[in-house]
Parts: structure tokens; C-alpha cells; sequence
């Protein structure tokens, strides 16, 4: 890293409009704070990738190790759970977690190399981007790819987990603590609103049943989609690794969803045309790859189907409450709703 680098300019922004005047005097301080932790661990820290809420940037050991550096702005409320999850999996179907300092919220990870994503891999809507690494757009081996993480990711999880570096713990919320979103929706658009009134209240009834199931005490991603896993080399043999965790405590079909259609269904998806084609394929994939993954836990074609419906849903609440719709004022989320729902 350059020793005039600043932070990139809507790095800045974001940061600025998520955090104030305490985000700001963070980027001011960042190059300082993180040069002096590379300087700490002997570490040679590059460009920072392009990303919006956390500095992130490769780094190299002494001995020609590869890491990646991960600072979290004052404010980020995730940043102190995502090491404890990260620590917990201890590198099964995630990236390592090699030291973490919560003072100056930085963690020192393991670098994924090639380090491209699943959305790479299962992106057949631009061919030439998958051709310029060498390998054949492949959704199916995508989602193969995303079901072999969630296999090492999920195991029995505690309501609070360690921080590393610290004698602290962190609480690991509960994916039926969503169903507040859904009241939340509910209240504030008793009459009209921009979500179908039938497949909303058909989702926000479903959901607590599945959310309550036998199996909700699994460590889960909870945002486990084609952009948070990245092809790697370790110990000599292809691997696929999840970043980025939440980190719920829940039953495993809640992390079976986002990936459901993400990336984007694609550039049909405002006709629908092709898409029930691709999350048909992705719910069967998954449904094989996931048999018997956690014994007695319901990953079938159904129940895959259900959960990509209410999340579907949920993420659509979610927009309505970012403000993040399209011209339209529908979420687009909200076809994909549509199509799992007219499945079950």
C-alpha cells in the first residue's frame, strides 16, 4: 500500500453516511492504523480491494504467506461476531481466521488464490468473464460449490460464542428473531403496500414454523450467496471458501435461500423467462448435495422450496425498509417470491 494511499472516494462516502463524524475521523486515522499493524505482524500490505463497508486489502508475511487485512469501521456491530464465527469454524468451508486485534476491530485472514467467486463460476449471463480465468461457466458446479460449504460451515451452536483476543463473548442472533421484520412490515402498511398481500402474509405465517424447527441451533453464514464464496488452493488442493459471515444460530434451510437468485436471476428476471428454470436446478442440486448433512433435518426439494420463498420475502421487507426499491416501487426480489410460491 502506498504511502500516500487514502481511502477511495465512495469508500468514503459510505462510510461517511453510515457513521458520521466518528466514520470520518476513522478513514482520516485508517492508513496510520493499519500501517502500524502491519508493521506489528510484518506484513506488506497491497491495494485495497473495492469494497463499501470494510477496508480490505492482501498482505504479505515476511515468509511470502498470503493474508488478507480486514479493518471494520467504529459503529460495525458485525465485526466483533464475524471473528468469534470465523474462529469457531476454524477454517471448515470458510476462509482461517489467523489473529484478530477488537481494539482496532482488524482481523488477519487467510487469502483465497485465485480468490474468484461462485458468481464467476455460475455466471452463464456473461460467458467471456468466466473464459478470462480459464474455466466454462457452470451453475450447477456453482451451487455445488455453495452446498460443500454449508456442509463444513453448519455444526451445533451456543447462544454466545468467544472473541478472540478478548475474555468477552458475543451474542449470535436467532433467524426467528426475523419474524420481527415481518410485524414491522405489517404495522406500518396495514392497507396497501408495495409487497403482494397474499404471498406476505403467506411467508410471514410460514416462517415461524420453519424458523422453530428441531433443528434451530445450528452456527449458520446467514448471507451465504455466489459472492461470498471464493475459490482457493489449500494444502495443495481446490477448495472453496465462505467469507463475509453474519453469523445466526438457526436451522440450516435459512442459509440454503439467498443463493436461491443471487446472482441476479439474471437477466431475465423482470419477464421470469429462464429464471423458475435455474431455481428449479438449484433447489435440485441442493437437494442431493445436502442429503444427510444434518442427520434427521428435512433438505428436501420442499422444504429448500419453502425456505427460498420466505426469504425471498423477507429480503423484499428488507427493501422496503432500506428504501431500496426500483422505479417500480416492487422489489424485484418479489418475482422470485412469486415463482417459488406457485411451486409449492
Amino acid at each position: 500500500m502506498r504511502a500516500d494511499w487514502k481511502p477511495p472516494r465512495a469508500f468514503r462516502d459510505t462510510i461517511s453516511s453510515l457513521y458520521g463524524a466518528e466514520g470520518r475521523a476513522w478513514l482520516a486515522g485508517l492508513p496510520a492504523l493499519v500501517g502500524a499493524y502491519a508493521d506489528a505482524h510484518g506484513l506488506t500490505v497491497g491495494e485495497p480491494y473495492p469494497l463499501s463497508y470494510n477496508f480490505v486489502a492482501s498482505a504479505d508475511a515476511a515468509d511470502g504467506t498470503g493474508h488478507v487485512v480486514k479493518a471494520a469501521p467504529p459503529g460495525a456491530e458485525t465485526a466483533a461476531r464475524e471473528a468469534a464465527v470465523l474462529a469457531a469454524w476454524q477454517g471448515r468451508g470458510a476462509t482461517r481466521l489467523h489473529h484478530h486485534d477488537p481494539d482496532a476491530r482488524i482481523m488477519l485472514l487467510e487469502r483465497a488464490e485465485p480468490g474468484y467467486t461462485a458468481e464467476t463460476l455460475a455466471d452463464a449471463t456473461w460467458p467471456p468473464r468466466a473464459a478470462a480465468l480459464g474455466i466454462k461457466a457452470d451453475d450447477a458446479a456453482a451451487t455445488r460449490a455453495l452446498a460443500a460449504s454449508m456442509r463444513g460451515l453448519w455444526q451445533p451452536a451456543p447462544e454466545a460464542l468467544a472473541v478472540p483476543g478478548t475474555t468477552d463473548t458475543v451474542r449470535i442472533p436467532e433467524v426467528v428473531e426475523y419474524a420481527e421484520d415481518f410485524d414491522w412490515y405489517a404495522d406500518t402498511h396495514p392497507a396497501a403496500g408495495p409487497l403482494d398481500p397474499d404471498l406476505f402474509a403467506a411467508a410471514r405465517g410460514l416462517f415461524r414454523d420453519l424458523a422453530s424447527a428441531p433443528h434451530a441451533g445450528l452456527l449458520l453464514h446467514g448471507d451465504l450467496h455466489h459472492g461470498n464464496l471464493l475459490h482457493a488452493t489449500r494444502d495443495g488442493a481446490p477448495a472453496w471458501l465462505a467469507i463475509d459471515p453474519k453469523g445466526l444460530r438457526g436451522d440450516p434451510g435459512f442459509d440454503t435461500a439467498v443463493m436461491l437468485w443471487n446472482p441476479g436471476l439474471l437477466p431475465s428476471r423482470s419477464t421470469g423467462c429462464g429464471a423458475a428454470r435455474i431455481l428449479d436446478s438449484r433447489i435440485g442440486v441442493l437437494a442431493e448435495e445436502l442429503d444427510g448433512a444434518v442427520p434427521g433435518a428435512d433438505l428436501g426439494r420442499d422444504m429448500l422450496t419453502m425456505w427460498g420463498f420466505v426469504v425471498a420475502v423477507l429480503s423484499a421487507v428488507w427493501d422496503v425498509q432500506d428504501a431500496t426499491l426500483p422505479e417500480s416501487g416492487k422489489p424485484e426480489v418479489m418475482h422470485v417470491a412469486w415463482m417459488l410460491y406457485s411451486s409449492l
